[in-house]
Parts: structure tokens; sequence; C-alpha cells
């Protein structure tokens, strides 16, 4: 999920007996970068129950409020969260907060992801869909993930002589402007 469409989370498009979330329009927009009618995101188990938690924290943080929110991630004092930047902000913090010797970044995210999918020998248009690219252009980026790609990067490394345990992908491609 991009920022813009976290932001614009509300409870009710959590649909945790259905196992999947409702993707809103982003915070300013009822419309999703994808550009899907009705998109949705799977809902692992896990995350249902970080989110069933969140609820209850969250319902406990807006009890004493006139007019509770009906945004999903609220701030300290019960308020949604006001932008993007905002929602980087807590991502980061949840990461130090787990512990992490590094932030996770939403683009980071997708790039795990693309690659999980990849090492499970999907096809690139597996990895768009759940992105939600509107474009296969943009999904390509991540084709240096793919098992094959892997495989044949190995194979030239091998052939110059490294041993096998010192086989390791080589770095995507630089970002082109």
């Amino acid at each position: 999920m991009r920022k813009g469409e976290i932001a614009a989370l509300t409870p009710e498009d959590i649909r945790f007996d259905e196992g999947y979330i409702r993707i809103p329009g982003s915070f300013d927009s009822d419309e999703t970068k994808g550009g899907e009618d009705d998109p949705v995101a799977p809902l692992p188990a896990e995350l249902a129950t970080l989110l069933r938690a969140w609820l209850a924290h969250r319902e406990a943080q807006q009890k004493d409020q006139e007019e509770p929110s009906d945004c999903l991630v609220i701030n300290t004092r019960g308020n949604p969260i006001s932008d993007q930047t905002r929602t980087g902000q807590l991502a980061r913090a949840a990461c130090r907060r787990a512990g992490l010797p590094y932030e996770v970044t939403f683009h980071q995210a997708a790039r795990h992801t693309a690659g999980a999918i990849l090492a499970q020998r999907n096809a690139l248009g597996i990895v768009g869909q759940v992105l939600r690219h509107k474009d296969p252009r943009t999904t390509k980026r991540y084709e240096h993930f793919s098992a094959e790609s892997l495989v044949k990067r190995a194979s030239v490394q091998i052939s110059l002589g490294l041993p096998q345990d010192n086989v390791v992908p080589l770095r995507g491609r630089s970002k082109q402007k």
C-alpha cells in the first residue's frame, strides 16, 4: 500500500472475516494510484492480530473525544495523521521501536515483496498485480530479482572462477533520469 492510502484507511476498510484490506483512495483523493476500481490487499494473520490490538488501543485513545476520527491511523492525541510525510515518520519510528538496525522505507518494502514473489518463481506480471502497477514497464525494474536472472548471474560469476559459496547476486541497475 502507498502512504496516502494508509493515511486514508478507516477501520471499516479492514475486512477481518474476508481476509483482506479494502484500499481507499489517497488521503487527498478518492482515486488510487494504481487506478483500480476496488483494490484490495491481503490481510495475513499476523497483521490481523496487530490490527485488532491497534483498534483496541485506538478506541481507548479516542474515548473522551467529542468527534472521534474515522481514520484508522491516528496520532497520540487521537487525531488523524495529517499527510503522507507523517505516515513515513510513523513507519521509521516503528522500525526503531522494533529494534531494527535500519529503517525500512515503503519502496524497500515493495522491493522485498517483489523479490519474495519472484524467488518463488512467479512471473513478473504477478509482481505488477500485487504492487498494483498500471504500466508493466514500472514492474520491469524488479526483473533483476527473478530466479532465472540470479541463476544467469551466478553462472557468469562461476565461469569467472569464483567459488560457489562466494556467488552473490549483482546489484540492480541504477535509476535512469
